[in-house]
């Protein structure tokens, strides 16, 4: 007698074929039709459209805290410079090389760490 006769049916898929979690989302009537609209357009099923769009789509991180400290600092170096340049402007700053070049130096400083 042989035991592995073929019952028919699907054949079972590998561990790390499986779908072994459930992600659940709530959509409105409008959001429905233009994910399933999509999906058709891609040829896909709307479960598989919104698996393959959640995977494939690059979300741009959230600064960090430093980041947003550094970010802070520049704005407001930003600030005093377009003050500074506005002062020289109208003649007020004779002297303005150094301190402009000061303030760029560091505005690009802050520039490098926020690139980290």
């Amino acid at each position: 007698m042989n035991i592995n006769k073929n019952k028919g049916g699907r054949p079972l898929l590998v561990e790390g074929q499986k779908k072994s979690y459930v992600v659940k989302i709530s959509l409105d009537k409008g959001q429905y039709n233009l994910v399933e609209y999509k999906a058709k357009k891609a040829g896909l099923k709307v479960a598989e459209y919104c698996r393959e769009a959640s995977l494939e789509t690059k979300i741009t991180p959230v600064l960090s805290p430093e980041q947003l400290v550094t970010l802070r600092k520049l704005t407001g170096m930003a600030n005093n410079l377009n003050q500074l340049a506005y002062q020289a402007n109208i003649g007020h700053l004779p002297d303005l090389r150094t301190t402009a070049a000061e303030t760029l130096t560091e505005i690009l400083t802050l520039l490098h760490q926020l690139k980290k």
